[in-house]
């Protein structure tokens, strides 16, 4: 990772960096199961909405 750091950031710097793209990946990844989860529950509204209008006819 370092060959991505310019040289002029002293090491607590590197490290800071380091730590805010660790925390960025981390939350994209909570992003992406949250996003997965919001399709499920949608799928599942949707499906639940079918079987109701078809109860409903």
């Amino acid at each position: 990772m370092d060959r991505y750091i310019d040289d002029s950031f002293t090491q607590a710097e590197r490290m800071a960096i380091a730590s805010s793209l660790a925390q960025t990946v981390m939350l994209s990844m909570r992003l992406e199961t949250i996003d997965s989860a919001t399709d499920i529950v949608g799928s599942k509204l949707s499906g639940l909405s079918k079987d109701v209008s078809v109860g409903l006819e």
